[in-house]
């Protein structure tokens, strides 16, 4: 049936373009331009991807963005934002947020095809087979996907929860961003800058847990535990 993303923008125009643009790399897009009838519209279609404009006639993209990812039955469903914000500021909150990726205006469609494919690789080429790793109180769940931090679960991404995980699993190693970006977001065309991203959200959210997590200068992240 191939690739299904709905689109929630109020500028009909740039839907309608997104529309036809997308169906030419194979992603079949149904949009919405009232937010009010997101959640009624999700429970319908169930897309495999949320396109998410961030902004909206009164509205922020990430306060949808936050109430998804609090909803059971919406937080599993990828969702990129689409902004013409590019600051490092805005792009650490929408993923610390939960976004799945940020894709900055003006694209090429098929940029965004790429990230949308990126996404759903992501998402469902995880296989972990139930095992577990815990060190200093963080305890990965990889059957699951979730961090618990002194027994009390960190909302991640699935893209911060890989980059902890190979942090943890190479303990006292140098990681490059190269290592780092090719294991958590795949051979996608994204810069080192990126995991630097995912890395400040991460620090974000784990606290003083993440003052293990050691920047290499030029070269990459090592997580070093004092004990």
């Amino acid at each position: 049936m191939g690739i299904r993303a709905l689109l929630l923008d109020d500028d009909q125009e740039i839907c309608e373009s997104i529309k036809d643009l997308l169906i030419l790399e194979g992603i079949r897009v149904e949009y919405i331009l009232n937010p009010s009838d997101l959640l009624s519209l999700l429970g319908k279609t169930k897309p495999d991807v949320l396109l998410l404009d961030q902004n909206l006639a009164g509205q922020k993209g990430t306060d949808w963005l936050c109430k998804l990812k609090k909803q059971p039955e919406y937080a599993k469903i990828p969702i990129i934002m689409l902004t013409g914000v590019d600051t490092e500021k805005d792009k650490v909150f929408a993923l610390d947020s939960g976004a799945d990726d940020y894709v900055v205006k003006p694209f090429l469609p098929s940029i965004l095809a790429a990230r949308i494919r990126a996404v759903l690789r992501r998402s469902s080429s995880v296989n972990f087979n139930g095992m577990q790793m815990e060190s200093n109180g963080l305890k990965i769940d990889k059957s699951t996907h979730q961090l618990l931090l002194n027994n009390l679960e960190i909302p991640v991404t699935l893209t911060e929860f890989k980059i902890v995980y190979e942090l943890i699993k190479h303990k006292n190693e140098v990681l490059s961003r190269d290592s780092l970006r090719e294991s958590a977001l795949g051979k996608t065309n994204v810069t080192d800058r990126t995991i630097d991203v995912h890395l400040a959200s991460l620090r974000k959210k784990l606290g003083s847990w993440a003052e293990d997590i050691k920047t290499v200068r030029s070269v990459g992240y090592r997580y070093a535990p004092k004990k």
